[in-house]
């Protein structure tokens, strides 16, 4: 059976597909998805996570695969399509992506766009919408398939063996006996230097608590590292919770408000749709406005207007259509996830996603500015991904 990427790749350069040998190997498994590498004639082609729903699919295949390699990235299905090409919708939750989907061999195949691969993994079903409409595959656990696979790429197939323990042991005496990160291994120092904040924390820290840089494991192996409260003994710190739309960071460990703030949901996580942060950030805050609210008046703006983070946004109306036109800072028009006057609440995009920090009128122990995601390159050497 000819493999997946082995014909997309050959498609893509316009050549015959080959009699090579292919060869299939189990990278992982995670969430229920199965990550394979493959090679052809023992060259690596790329990785692909596929899932298989067992469901009465009316005709249509029962295998989802989403392919990753260097030169393409591609979203498949086992099924026979009635000519060579079939322009169709796909549709990803209610959002509708036209696409052009190939044959090659028995499997229908496109090539994924960077926002088509984004809303893959923060979705909860696609729908290939052939015809009939179908087949329909749950995406449940896809966020961290595909960054398994994305890792299985950037390792040429080869899984690293424990690598917070490659890096704890490469640096096994941290500088001025500094101590390490528990999760990823990293010494305190190297940590700060990623970090994306290069000035002091805002706001200042107080109540006799310090900051300090802390961790929070994600998918796909990548870390965050930003910069919380110390106060006594412990270090506030956050833990990543996955969603079918969006994902969240809430309270694990609170150093201020101790186990009264244990599971707050601090920070949402969403995807950037159509390679525009603005268009992104203001159709989520328009999507939890009431119909009452000035939704065709609030615009993106800088968080620097609002004495708030240099590289962050808020949405707002202008200050020209407020009451108090000689300040930014006024009451809510813009619903949840817009600005508040009296709340502290922000937009940031690193990584990749959007992320809405709204930490209310309480003490702030973490500090925005900073969360930087991290992930290692093909050398185990940790870098921030802007």
């Amino acid at each position: 059976m000819k493999s997946l990427c082995a014909s997309l790749l050959a498609s893509v350069i316009f050549t015959p597909l080959s009699l090579a040998q292919t060869i299939e190997k189990d990278y992982a498994q995670v969430n229920h998805w199965n990550i394979i590498a493959e090679y052809e004639n023992k060259q690596f082609l790329g990785c692909f996570a596929w899932k298989q729903n067992y469901a009465n699919q009316n005709g249509f295949g029962s295998v989802l695969r989403i392919g990753i390699s260097d030169q393409l990235k591609i979203l498949a299905t086992d099924y026979k399509l009635p000519s060579a090409s079939q322009l169709t919708t796909l549709t990803i939750d209610n959002a509708n992506y036209q696409s052009t989907f190939l044959q090659f061999n028995q499997w229908a195949g496109m090539q994924l766009s960077a926002d088509t691969l984004q809303a893959l993994k923060q979705g909860n079903q696609v729908n290939f919408n052939f015809d009939p409409s179908g087949p329909v595959f749950p995406l449940a656990g896809s966020y961290a398939a595909v960054l398994k696979t994305q890792e299985c790429d950037t390792y040429l197939g080869v899984a690293p063996q424990n690598q917070a323990a490659v890096t704890a042991s490469s640096h096994s005496h941290c500088p001025n006996n500094d101590r390490k990160l528990p999760e990823s291994g990293l010494c305190m120092g190297e940590a700060r230097k990623l970090l994306d904040s290069h000035t002091d924390p805002h706001p200042a820290a107080d109540n006799g608590c310090s900051w300090e840089v802390n961790e929070t494991a994600m998918p796909g192996g990548e870390f965050l590292l930003y910069n919380a409260y110390r106060c006594k003994d412990t270090t506030a710190k956050l833990a990543f919770q996955g969603g079918a739309k969006f994902a969240t960071l809430a309270v694990s460990e609170s150093a201020f408000f101790g186990n009264a703030a244990k599971g707050t949901e601090l920070v949402t996580i969403g995807s950037i749709n159509n390679n525009s942060v603005i268009e992104s950030v203001l159709n989520y805050v328009r999507s939890q406005m009431a119909p009452n609210e000035k939704n065709n008046q609030c615009s993106v703006q800088s968080g620097q207007a609002y004495n708030l983070p240099a590289n962050s946004y808020v949405v707002n109306i202008e200050k020209s259509l407020s009451s108090t036109a000689d300040t930014p800072e006024m009451d809510a028009y813009c619903g949840n996830w817009g600005y508040f006057s009296d709340s502290y609440s922000l937009w940031r995009v690193f990584g990749g996603f959007t992320w809405f920090f709204d930490f209310g009128q309480d003490v702030s122990e973490f500090d925005p500015a900073s969360f930087s995601l991290i992930t290692q390159n093909g050398h185990g050497q940790w870098q921030v991904v802007k």
